[in-house]
């Protein structure tokens, strides 16, 4: 990648883009997407959102994802690949996820307990959530049910280079569900065997950072 091309970042459902910086390298950006006050909770407007990041700055772009942030990348690439140059994907949403609210519930209250999150990101997400309840609910719901293999074909079909990473304790996007999703995209698969599950990045910023660092090279 050429000195100076666009790497940005897009968090995970509910997480603040501050809360990975400590893990990404020089030359990335995070970027916070728009709550659900302004989405309605629309994967549409979310994606038409990065679009428009994309557009104010020069690319084609590198992008990398958590979760829900993965999707959005996976959206964009397909809606428009000359903007993009390469994705990284890390525990990607994508595929319906079949692990129960209630126990995604139950493992974010244990990593507010033992201190995965910080406390002041965890309040500014649980405001804005709160702030539009109605348009939280559809978000979530639409990433549960989400199915982008027909997106995954578009990126595989225009070649675009993709990296897709699964964790060996990640419950909610387990190792099956990325494998799947990288042979969709046509990408290449990596397994990081970590504790933390689907968050395993939050106090491991030093591998996170080495794995942007060599997806983007």
């Amino acid at each position: 990648m050429q000195p100076g091309a666009t790497r940005l970042f897009l968090p995970g459902f509910g997480a603040r883009a501050r809360s990975y910086d400590d893990g990404l390298p020089r030359g990335w950006e995070s970027l916070q997407p728009p709550p659900p006050s302004v989405t309605g909770g629309s994967l549409a407007t979310l994606t038409e959102w990065v679009s428009g990041e994309l557009a104010r700055r020069p690319g084609p772009a590198f992008l990398a994802g958590h979760s829900m942030g993965a999707a959005l990348a996976i959206l964009v690439a397909a809606r428009n690949p000359e903007t993009v140059s390469g994705l990284l994907l890390i525990a990607p949403a994508g595929l319906p996820l079949g692990k129960p609210v209630r126990k995604s519930a139950v493992d974010f209250a244990r990593q507010l307990i033992t201190g995965t999150h910080r406390i002041g990101d965890s309040l500014s997400s649980a405001a804005e959530l709160l702030a539009a309840p109605t348009g939280s609910v559809r978000l979530i719901r639409a990433l549960r049910r989400l199915d982008l293999r027909h997106q995954m074909a578009s990126v595989r079909d225009a070649g675009t280079p993709v990296t897709v990473i699964g964790c060996d304790t990640d419950t909610l996007t387990p190792p099956r569900h990325c494998l799947s999703a990288a042979a969709l995209l046509g990408g290449r698969y990596q397994e990081v065997r970590l504790d933390g599950g689907h968050v395993w990045m939050f106090g491991r910023w030093n591998a996170f950072e080495d794995l942007l660092t060599h997806a983007a090279v």
